[in-house]
């Protein structure tokens, strides 16, 4: 629900034109406000997709997956039966090979079957593939990051932590190396401008926070608000001035009515710059928790950025979907297993399998 008692600028008459701080704040505002929603948004989908997936969907790919097996298993059972050719053992092999791979290497037997059929070993390919992958990325890193990686590094995931320690290592020596470096007259200069302007923006959100602070007191009497109003709305005030939530110091201030909504237009062009700076980083931060949000759910479940995009609810409709496309798996996989008992049939399929 959109928030209606933002605290905007509104002009006094239809003639008057806002000038261009006053539209950038009355942006900002409504910017914030939307991000907000949408991290509410992000944080409560995220909270209901974990609960949809442990309930449905987790329970049905495993149910999927020991159909899988339960196929694999019948492969090898009439793999040498003179019905099937050396191209149908063929892709035989390869689907009880992408069994074992999607059982996470857990069925042991499974894996034995593997590698009686194939006259390799199923753990040796995986170590040799891990170490092709960790050859590939030790040359990126040297090629493209000038990271030399030491041979006892060996793991993928190992690997790729080491350059990410290494990639943070570099930054921080190149920061000490510019602060080290003797600054010229401009840089000072424009330093100095620059501790001014933030000592200024912390001075702008320190007198919201002290009116707030006055009128709020306990022992000022207030015919609106009583001793309980107070001390919610304080603990409100408090956690937003350590965020520097500027937003939110504003909007108690139209709650209690210290402002009037329509006197902002009267705030200094200075003050309202400052404030302008003080939006706009919490914007920023807002954005940076967003894309923080989102980050940590991709990695959680390995989904590709792409998957993971504007609309949070466009996450749960996905996963809905997939689940609804797993059932139809199963119920497929498990005719086809009763299907599959007449060999003949297994034998249709297997002559459809494209490698």
């Amino acid at each position: 629900m959109k928030n209606t008692n933002l605290p905007t600028i509104v002009s006094g008459s239809k003639d008057t034109i806002l000038q261009k701080e006053q539209r950038l704040f009355n942006k900002l505002i409504t910017q914030i406000s939307n991000k907000r929603e949408l991290l509410i948004k992000w944080q409560e989908s995220v909270v209901k997709f974990k609960q949809i997936y442990s309930n449905d969907y987790f329970p049905l790919g495993k149910q999927y997956a020991d159909l899988r097996i339960k196929m694999a298993y019948l492969m090898n059972e009439v793999y040498d039966n003179k019905l099937f050719t050396k191209s149908d053992r063929k892709k035989m092999l390869y689907i009880i090979h992408d069994v074992v791979d999607e059982s996470a290497n857990e069925d042991e037997k499974l894996k034995h079957i593997y590698n009686t059929r194939s006259d390799e070993d199923y753990d040796k390919q995986q170590e040799y593939t891990h170490e092709m992958e960790a050859s590939y990325i030790k040359e990126m890193a040297k090629e493209h990051l000038d990271i030399d990686i030491d041979s006892s590094i060996d793991s993928p995931e190992d690997i790729i932590e080491y350059i990410a320690q290494e990639m943070q290592n570099k930054h921080e020596q190149q920061q000490a190396i510019k602060q080290k470096r003797k600054k010229s007259a401009k840089a000072l200069a424009k330093e100095a401008q620059q501790m001014a302007e933030e000592k200024n923006v912390s001075q702008s959100i320190r007198e919201v926070y002290r009116q707030l602070v006055r009128v709020l007191h306990p022992d000022r009497k207030s015919e609106h608000m009583d001793h309980e109003s107070k001390t919610t709305l304080m603990q409100k005030v408090n956690a937003a001035y350590d965020k520097q939530d500027l937003l939110t110091l504003l909007e108690v201030q139209l709650q209690i009515e210290h402002i009037d909504p329509a006197n902002l237009n009267s705030i200094a062009m200075e003050k309202l710059k400052h404030f302008n700076k003080i939006l706009k980083m919490q914007l920023n931060e807002l954005e940076g928790e967003i894309h923080h949000t989102c980050s940590i759910f991709s990695c959680e479940f390995n989904l590709s950025p792409i998957y993971v995009i504007h609309s949070p609810s466009i996450i749960i409709n996905k996963l809905h979907n997939q689940i609804e496309d797993i059932k139809e798996s199963i119920d497929g996989l498990n005719l086809n297993l009763e299907l599959w008992k007449d060999i003949k049939e297994l034998k249709k399929y297997v002559k459809g399998v494209k490698l």
